[in-house]
């Protein structure tokens, strides 16, 4: 039986005549935002340039939005062939064979299997070609059940040479967003974050991209992915099915929240639903425990710098539509929702309240729960994640859950060997930061392009066909296919922690001492993981390495305010696959303790890189044995730890507890000569930070660690079979 083709993925080509210029204007609005001179001064920056994007590119053909969405999806999309909002008709774009866009040539197969290649398909080649120019409808309204109005732009393909509407029909390539829908007009090809509509327009698709409530132009109280979201999605979906041109059909794609709203959406719609697929890239599995209180430790650094942003766009967005009559509204709505989540909900989190808990409140925004009926509903699903974004275990997690659905089981069991696997769901991981996904390795753009080609123009190009689905891009460069999650093929290893600061088989009896500060160097990866990887997007943007985002310069602190333990040398190729369990046999002089596992790579040279990290707060250690994984001789790889005011449990000082520190998972090789290495610390500022509530009980700690024993620390590591 012939090897089904597989995934080929393509290198981005250099930027064609033009580029550049737009290139730096759409930089130049992203870092204005960054910077702190918000959103106008992004548009100061961006507006005006001949080069920008082709919405802009002309003047305004239209008056503002006259709001007149007579009954839902019919009346928006009679309002949007009327010319209701505002419009920029000038017709511009590459013409046949032309780009807008980084597409692909000298493609590189994703592989074959484990370790090898052999694949057929380049999106780059197969997907549809920029060959039409774009037009723009602002801010056209669309009514929700409850009577609040959200507004969406949406981009048409024209006929390039004359300017005139396209004749289609076309499908609809839909974006909800939670950061702007205007501001990705002006920089969304800066990052993946905002959206870039543009793109898919001239390939023949039409693009609507829309405010969520509460944020842009739209009207409405704006919290965290709450489930009124989803509901709106279905409305918002019919809306976009319903636009003049279309074919009926609406894909989804979008970045980080861009990227969680579609997975709620394909839940929420139903199995005739006019939503054909989703593409969804750094979306998260437990926002709770990807990025708000890891291991039971706030991440300090991560939320501070969410509420900044969103808190800066929800205000200033609804400027950029610079139209009176829709501005009053949402900026008194977004108000009133910065101080319900922004203020209120951060205070509750930080005073112990329900909402530092993996409770209700969390979990009814935790896509976790939306992975069965998404499968249910029949959609098709392709997920991206980076191995140094802050949700580097939810694409995995995210990935089961699908495949466990298409199966049958249960969605948060790790996958069986063998079990059933389908192309319709498909991830793939790269050595990415949040910022910056698909910036190196991979072209996102041309890979969602032939995904939509495939689901909403129906072109037979093979990209579902496939019994690997899970596709990674290493640190370096090499890539892998895989079927199940965790590898069958990579089991579980022990490396138990031993006196000379070495990882052995078999450690003797020992202890070493371990001090809590709950501090550590300014400067770590995960300092840049927890900001989002925005400054390294602009250091790349300028041409220079951003040091934090370079474990190898960054020591560990002294001994006892951390410990290494480090193997011999490998002797041949070794991978590491799937999730990580630092397992700490430890007694503390307080009631409480705070331990952070980071994991290198070591070269001959002795630089290290740091390929994960993971933390936890002794008192939250209970482990959910359901949801955890165990390797099949016994061993815990991923520990689910409830993160529950009930679960909590404070140590006793002078007793030996083990702790199960969970590190998110990789797949890493380690060069021959290369060794592991395991540093065990107290404390990862910003981005781990103990709760005020907690801290009493971590002041003054003195931690002695176990060394072999009949209960000895180790680190728990899949190791790939050659």
């Amino acid at each position: 039986m012939p090897v089904p083709p597989q995934l080929t993925i393509a290198f981005p080509r250099r930027a064609r005549d033009g580029a550049p210029r737009r290139r730096w204007v759409a930089w130049a609005a992203a870092t204005a935002l960054v910077a702190g001179l918000g959103v106008p001064g992004a548009v100061a920056l961006a507006g005006g340039d001949a080069d920008q994007p082709a919405a802009d590119g002309a003047a305004a053909a239209g008056g503002p939005a006259d709001g007149a969405d007579r009954s839902g999806a019919a009346g928006a999309a009679d309002a949007a062939e009327r010319g209701s909002g505002t419009t920029a008709g000038a017709a511009t774009g590459d013409g046949p064979g032309g780009s807008g866009s980084a597409s692909g040539d000298g493609a590189v197969a994703a592989g074959g299997g484990p370790g090898s290649g052999g694949s057929d398909i380049d999106p780059a080649a197969t997907a549809s070609e920029p060959v039409y120019g774009v037009s723009v409808r602002r801010n056209l309204p669309i009514t929700m059940e409850d009577g609040v109005v959200l507004r969406g732009n949406v981009y048409s393909p024209t006929d390039p040479a004359t300017g005139e509407p396209a004749e289609g029909p076309f499908p609809v390539v839909l974006i909800e967003t939670a950061y702007g829908k205007d501001l990705a007009g002006y920089a969304g090809g800066f990052t993946a974050l905002l959206g870039n509509p543009d793109y898919f327009t001239k390939r023949g698709y039409i693009a609507a991209i829309v405010d969520v409530r509460g944020t842009g132009s739209s009207q409405g109280q704006w919290s965290f992915n709450h489930p009124q979201e989803a509901r709106d999605s279905v409305r918002v979906v019919e809306w976009a099915a319903a636009l003049p041109r279309s074919n009926g059909k609406v894909g989804m794609t979008g970045a980080s929240y861009l990227g969680i709203t579609q997975l709620f959406a394909a839940a929420e719609v139903g199995p005739d639903s006019p939503l054909k697929a989703i593409f969804p890239m750094i979306a998260s599995n437990s926002i709770f425990r990807d990025a708000v209180l890891p291991g039971g430790l706030l991440d300090l650094e991560g939320v501070a710098a969410y509420l900044s942003l969103t808190a800066a766009t929800n205000t200033l967005n609804p400027l950029i539509a610079a139209d009176p009559a829709t501005i009053l509204s949402p900026l008194l709505d977004h108000a009133a929702g910065l101080l319900d989540f922004h203020v209120g909900a951060t205070a509750d989190v930080l005073l112990g309240g329900a909402k530092a808990e993996d409770g209700a409140y969390w979990r009814a925004r935790g896509p976790e729960r939306a992975l069965s009926r998404i499968v249910e509903n029949g959609i098709p699903a392709y997920l991206v994640g980076g191995f140094d974004d802050i949700f580097q275990a939810g694409v995995f997690r995210n990935y089961v859950g699908l495949q466990n659905a298409v199966a049958g089981r249960e969605t948060t069991l790790a996958m069986q060997p063998g079990q059933r696997v389908s192309g319709r769901y498909q991830a793939l991981v790269g050595p990415w930061f949040h910022a910056t996904i698909g910036t190196l390795h991979v072209d996102l753009e041309a890979l969602t392009l032939t995904w939509f080609d495939r689901w909403l123009k129906g072109v037979d190009n093979g990209i579902e066909d496939t019994d690997t689905p899970l596709h990674v891009v290493q640190r370096d460069d090499t890539r892998r296919d895989l079927r199940e999650w965790p590898v069958p093929d990579a089991p579980a290893r022990a490396w138990e922690l031993a006196a000379g600061g070495r990882l052995v088989a078999d450690a003797p009896d020992g202890s070493t001492s371990l001090l809590w500060t709950g501090l550590s160097l300014p400067c770590q990866r995960t300092t840049e993981m927890y900001a989002l990887g925005m400054l390294e997007l602009v250091a790349k943007k300028l041409g220079f390495s951003q040091p934090c985002a370079d474990s190898s310069l960054q020591p560990s602190l002294p001994g006892p305010l951390s410990r290494t333990f480090t193997t011999e040398p490998v002797s041949r190729a070794t991978t590491i696959a799937g999730p990580i369990n630092a397992q700490v046999t430890l007694s503390s002089t307080t009631r409480d303790a705070q331990v952070v596992a980071k994991v290198y790579d070591v070269a001959p040279s002795g630089k290290a890189v740091e390929i994960s990290t993971g933390a936890l707060l002794a008192s939250h250690r209970a482990v959910d044995e359901e949801k955890s994984w165990r390797s099949p001789d016994g061993l815990v790889l991923y520990p689910h730890h409830p993160i529950t005011h009930a679960a909590k449990k404070p140590l006793t000082p002078g007793r030996a507890t083990t702790l199960d520190v969970m590190v998110p998972p990789v797949v890493h090789t380690l060069a021959p000569g290369h060794r592991l290495r395991l540093v065990l610390a107290t404390g990862e500022l910003p981005a781990y930070l103990p709760l005020p509530g907690d801290l009493l009980n971590l002041v003054g700690g003195i931690y002695r660690v176990q060394l072999g024993g009949a209960t000895p620390s180790r680190l728990v590591v899949p190791v790939l079979a050659d």
